[in-house]
């Protein structure tokens, strides 16, 4: 994971966890098998493939005895981007989904919490080809939702430019383009998550289940997603693929919630530098809850 194979410019913070001697597993989410297509951004399936992973970790003989993949050892939870979404949902999952994990704390950065906003920002720009890969990443988790049926020969194409593309070849085929493009009818965003699926449940409805900070509250409150540890959320000052407001608002969320939460936006980067303007930070958030040091947060 360290060596830098296509499109993986985190290698050097991988590189600086298994530098602290910490035990390393990381997950490329759901849908990285022959024959699937990723769930990009979908929290709640992303989000529980975090957790799945700290799981499959320890099923791994350790060659140390008692080492770091003990059972009972302290998590930490990090990611950026659409991992930033992922880590974030394994967050708010974790009490739920993986109460047996002994999970420390949560740094998140770039996240799109609210992917309507994310999407009607990307919608025509230079990085439309996100908004691309969600969309396909939808239709294949939602199969039974209002989608072939819609698609003009623009659509059908681009769906098989989604899959076949990584990162840098998707931006370059999608710079530009707008959703309306793809649709028999030129339908807008709001006219798809408008479209009913047979059980009733509307396109919007499933996107607006994904948005974090949602229900949340603390050990002791009555919310769905229960938050125990301390979250770091940040992103870069110069920001131009994630708008600011839902970064902002999902930092506010957590605030309002009562989650412990430390925010930094100062970071004089823009999107995918700041995964590397964050990363010492990042390293000594988790290093100190690892280590039992008090988490003051900033709200």
């Amino acid at each position: 994971m360290t060596t830098g194979f296509n499109d993986q410019y985190e290698a050097p913070n991988l590189s600086g966890f298994l530098n602290k001697g910490w035990a390393l597993a990381a997950t490329d989410g759901v849908g990285y098998l022959d024959g699937q297509t990723h769930f990009y951004v979908n929290g709640q399936a992303n989000g529980r493939a975090a957790l799945d992973v700290v799981r499959a970790a320890r099923r791994i003989p350790d060659p140390v005895p008692g080492g770091a993949l003990g059972g009972d050892g302290k998590v930490g939870i990090t990611g950026y981007s659409e991992g930033g979404n992922s880590s974030l949902w394994a967050a708010q999952l974790a009490a739920s989904y993986a109460p047996e994990l002994k999970v420390a704390g949560v740094a998140s950065g770039g996240v799109p919490g609210d992917l309507k906003t994310v999407a009607k920002f990307l919608n025509g720009g230079p990085f439309a080809g996100f908004m691309a890969d969600a969309v396909v990443g939808f239709h294949f988790q939602y199969p039974e939702m209002p989608f072939d049926e819609l698609m003009n020969d623009t659509g059908r194409k681009a769906i098989k430019d989604v899959q076949t593309n990584c990162l840098f070849g998707t931006l370059a085929v999608f710079a530009g383009q707008r959703m309306e493009n793809f649709s028999k009818d030129k339908l807008t965003l709001d006219q798809i998550y408008a479209l009913k699926g047979p059980d009733g449940a509307t396109w919007g409805q499933i996107v607006d289940g994904l948005k974090l900070g949602v229900d949340i509250g603390a050990p002791s409150s009555n919310a769905k997603y229960k938050i125990g540890f301390p979250v770091f959320q940040y992103r870069g000052y110069f920001e131009e693929i994630i708008p600011h407001e839902t970064e902002d608002g999902t930092r506010a969320a957590y605030c309002k919630a009562g989650i412990n939460t430390t925010w930094n936006n100062t970071y004089p980067t823009e999107h995918a530098t700041t995964l590397w303007g964050a990363s010492g930070d990042v390293m000594n958030f988790l290093d100190d809850r690892f280590h039992d040091k008090p988490a003051k947060g900033n709200c």
